[in-house]
């Protein structure tokens, strides 16, 4: 059975969870040193969130105790769990916990509750302080966790961590800059540890 005994060093990474760091950001196009700021007016429009949380707290559990404080270390990959698979996810720069996100696991069939399920996904959204913007606006990379554990057993099959895109470059001033989060190769994981 899989478990996470090393971990990435905190220190190696920034994670945005109240405390802003100020980073410069490099290697921008164009020979810049830093995001740059467009100077526009605007209307801060937040990121949408599922209209209707479902919690599913035995599941959250089992991704807690899993994943653990920290981000992934190194990639687990001992086997492969069966369908439905039920996902769960969790921003960890806010409070809302864990939710089901089924429409994470596209193609494959999924569930909101762990009643019918052979295997539980548990993905975990970090936010990075990469670089600041103008009036301190940060910008900043979301990168994910993964799990893949068969249940009701919650033996860890397979785990690993994606990286986000970065960060916009430009930005209004003082609006923060996020980059896409790594879905597409989460996508593509996904059915390497999940099968029929």
């Amino acid at each position: 059975m899989a478990t996470f005994d090393a971990l990435r060093p905190m220190t190696a990474r920034t994670v945005l969870m109240g405390a802003v760091a100020l980073v410069s950001l490099s290697g921008c196009a164009g020979g810049t040193t830093g995001p740059t700021v467009v100077p526009q007016s605007f209307e801060y429009v937040p990121v949408a969130t599922p209209p209707q949380l479902v919690h599913v707290p035995e599941a959250a559990t089992a991704c807690d105790d899993a994943l653990g404080p920290q981000p992934v270390a190194s990639a687990i990959s001992d086997g492969q769990a069966r369908q439905p698979v039920l996902i769960m996810f969790k921003y960890m720069s806010n409070e809302e916990g864990w939710y089901a996100r089924p429409e994470l696991g596209a193609p494959f069939e999924t569930a909101t509750d762990t009643q019918s399920i052979e295997a539980l996904v548990c993905v975990r959204q970090w936010a990075f302080t990469v670089g600041t913007y103008e009036q301190l606006a940060t910008a900043n990379r979301l990168d994910w966790d993964a799990l893949v554990m068969t249940w009701p057993d919650r033996q860890v099959e397979a785990a690993d961590a994606f990286t986000g895109g970065d960060p916009p470059e430009r930005m209004p001033a003082g609006r923060a800059g996020f980059g896409e989060p790594p879905t597409d190769a989460f996508r593509a994981w996904l059915p390497e540890h999940v099968g029929g």
